[in-house]
């Protein structure tokens, strides 16, 4: 078999082919070329141009692997030169895909009003890994949120928690982990700042709920079932997140400590509460470290999301998607709309058309 990577230019035995599957060039297309069904775009314009060394090639002919489609040809002398000759074409171009990463949001994305992934949602995510590609499941959410999820769609990837903190792989210890916490050091004077301006704090260890003040509305997102619960005044190990409730028209102070701290924050959209983070811990920087570890470039990555939070992890994405029915008027404007939102399972829906499943 004939490899690109063993081609050389030689010459006169150069021939560089473009072909149609039909219409142009149709006449040296001999036998079989494939049925609409396996191709999937007849009547496109199938582009081949590699440079061939027609005489590695020895003589009759053979077959060469393009792009992960196997031709099979004949070499015949015409008008003094070697020319190329298709004859079959025996997988699709298309068809065969390479591995994709998927990185998909959760809540107001994947998931619908009631928080829960629909058993539609799931087999379409699992089909996508029964396939060779990655399915990423990204989310302010800590780990034991998000692994339930992450079960029920019977994924075997990398997970992004609390918004890009952490990075880690459930079922690969030996997975580069990425860990971004609040060093004790300086949260202790920060949380001394915050507190005149809350009506709660709360920060999150792997272990352990540290609060003060009413927190209920958090525990939908923040579960407190096999976690220690503590006195903010308490805490004594660096933690993974730092979230305050306020009001809305004081958010200048948060900036103002930001900026003290070299952090960054951010407020929830439609929810009396902020967060501080660091800059290098977002959905996008947890993606791009994935990307890395999978060799995949960006041009092979899907993502969709529905929040401001989100868009560090579509930018990192060749194919950026916002839900229909998104919160944040900035992704609305910046990148493509789902055809249906996060409650009538528009991701899977996406998915489903884009990867034929």
């Amino acid at each position: 078999m004939l490899f690109l990577n063993d081609l050389r230019t030689l010459g006169n035995d150069i021939v560089r082919p473009v072909f149609r599957l039909r219409n142009d060039f149709a006449d040296i297309i001999r036998g079989e070329v494939g049925s609409e069904d396996v191709f999937g775009f007849i009547g496109n314009l199938l582009l081949i141009e590699p440079f061939f060394d027609l005489s590695a090639a020895g003589t009759g002919g053979g077959s060469v692997n393009l792009n992960h489609c196997f031709i099979k040809y004949t070499l015949e002398i015409h008008h003094g030169k070697r020319v190329f000759l298709p004859f079959f074409i025996g997988a699709p171009i298309i068809g065969r895909m390479e591995k994709k990463v998927i990185a998909i949001d959760l809540d107001g994305t994947l998931l619908k009003n009631d928080e829960t992934l629909t058993p539609f949602s799931a087999s379409i995510l699992s089909a996508l890994e029964k396939q060779g590609h990655v399915v990423l499941l990204t989310s302010g959410r800590p780990p034991r949120a998000i692994l339930p999820l992450w079960e029920q769609a019977g994924l075997h990837s990398p997970i992004i928690s609390y918004n890009g903190a952490l990075v880690f792989h459930p079922g690969d210890p030996s997975f580069s982990r990425f860990e971004a916490k609040f060093p004790l050091s300086k949260i202790q004077s920060l949380i001394q700042e915050c507190r005149p301006h809350c009506f709660c704090m709360m920060g999150e260890t792997s272990s352990c709920i540290y609060e003060e003040g009413n927190t209920k509305d958090l525990h939908k997102y923040f579960w407190r079932d096999g976690m220690g619960i503590h006195p903010l005044s308490e805490l004594k190990e660096d933690p993974f997140t730092l979230i305050f409730g306020e009001c809305p028209e004081e958010d200048e102070w948060v900036e103002n400590i930001a900026k003290k701290y070299s952090l960054s924050w951010r407020h929830w959209r439609n929810m009396p509460y902020s967060e501080l983070y660091f800059p290098e811990a977002s959905k996008g920087e947890g993606l791009k470290k994935i990307l890395g570890i999978l060799g995949v470039s960006k041009g092979d990555v899907y993502a969709f999301g529905d929040s401001d939070n989100d868009l560090s992890l579509l930018l990192e994405a060749g194919h950026p998607y916002c839900m229909k029915d998104a919160k944040s008027h900035l992704l609305k404007e910046r990148f493509p709309l789902t055809k249906k939102g996060h409650d009538e399972d528009g991701v899977a829906l996406e998915l489903q058309q884009i990867f034929s499943l």
